[in-house]
Order: structure tokens, then sequence, then C-alpha cells
């Protein structure tokens, strides 16, 4: 209880920040404490010489992802807001959850994080759908699942090395997903029509298309 009751050291630049930003959560550790503000912000405190007082010592930032997708969820604001964090026992890695549903990390040596620089997340695994999932199919061939989201992509997973493999965004919501047996096409259905696609090694290409509604 003591411990939160001690103030923090921050300038006039901070305190206005603040006043705009409320602060998520706080994890505390053996130098001071981790506090999560705003979007996809972190920012570490730590001890100073007075007793009471800290110090903001460095600042860790969520990247700007090249997932289109997750770039539109980015610029929601509120979808990439730390919500949750914690620290190894060891103090050398950080894990952080967002409200959208991902998983980054970072770890606190010397070779990753300097003292007052900006530092960045990275993904944990991989990007996961960032709202609900409408559909799912299983390749009988491959190890492959297709997913598809109200957050309008449609994924290609590995299940062997459990991978994401490729992200297609639309500009409409999909609603279901069937892999063909081969795993070299993928049918999606989304409100007015069903796309039939081509997988390829490095995107998902639609080469037909059928007018149906409510697929």
């Amino acid at each position: 209880k003591q411990w939160y009751q001690r103030r923090v050291a921050i300038t006039a630049g901070e305190s206005a920040m603040r006043a705009q930003t409320p602060v998520l959560c706080v994890t505390k550790y053996s130098k001071g404490f981790l506090c999560s503000a705003g979007n996809g912000v972190v920012y570490m405190y730590e001890k100073t010489d007075e007793r009471e007082l800290y110090k903001k010592a460095r600042e860790i930032r969520i990247p700007i992802s090249a997932d289109s997708a997750q770039a539109t969820a980015n610029m929601k604001g509120a979808l990439h807001e730390i919500m949750h964090m914690t620290i190894s026992p060891s103090e050398e890695t950080i894990i952080a959850g967002t409200r959208n549903n991902q998983l980054y990390t970072i770890g606190l040596t010397g070779a990753e994080i300097s003292k007052g620089e900006q530092s960045l997340f990275e993904t944990l695994s991989q990007p996961f759908h960032y709202d609900q999932i409408t559909g799912l199919d299983v390749c009988i061939r491959k190890p492959l699942v297709s997913t598809c989201s109200l957050d309008r992509t449609v994924r290609i997973w590995n299940y062997e090395n459990n991978s994401l493999d490729l992200t297609k965004e639309f500009q409409e919501e999909a609603f279901s997903v069937a892999l063909h047996p081969s795993g070299l096409y993928v049918l999606v259905g989304f409100s007015d029509k069903l796309r039939l696609m081509n997988i390829l090694i490095d995107d998902i290409q639609p080469f037909k298309e059928f007018t149906i509604r409510g697929c």
C-alpha cells in the first residue's frame, strides 16, 4: 500500500499527457514500475536517490504493423491499448496484451533496450484476429487451417509449425470460409457474394465471384 502512495517524478508535458490518457495497468519490478498509458505505450519508471521519488527511464511502444488490417486497428486507438502486462521472475522479459487480442514482448537486456531511448515491442508469436472469428476450415491434404473474421481478414495458418502463413484483407466482412482439399484454393463467403481464390506463396488472389447473398 505504501508503494502505491509514493510520488512519481513527471515533467509538465507528461502531466498534460496523463490528464488526457488514463493509466490502464501497472506492474512493479525491483527497480521501480511499468505503466501503460495511451495507444500502445509503456513507460518504465525507476527509483531515484530520493526515497519516494521516481523518474521516467524508458519508453516502449508497439510498432506500426505492416499488416494493413492491424494498422487500421492501430488508428482506432482504443483497440491497441495495453490492458495487461507482466514481467518474468528474472526481470529479463516483458509480455504485454492489448485490447485487440495481440501479445507483444521485449527483452530488458542492454542489447535490446537502452536507458532514455524509445524501444519497440515485438510480436510474441504472430498477429491474431482482433475481432470475432466467423468461419474456420481445415485442409485435408495439407497442414493448413483457414479462418475469417469480422476484422475483414482471411488468414491461412500452418498447424504443424504453429505459424501464420498468409493474411488477406478485404473491404467487407467475411462470414464463412472453406479450403479446397489440395490447399490451393479457398472459398470465402461475404454478405452479397462468394469469392473463389488462389492461395499463392505470398498472397491470396480472387479469380472468380458468385453473386449469392447471405454467405
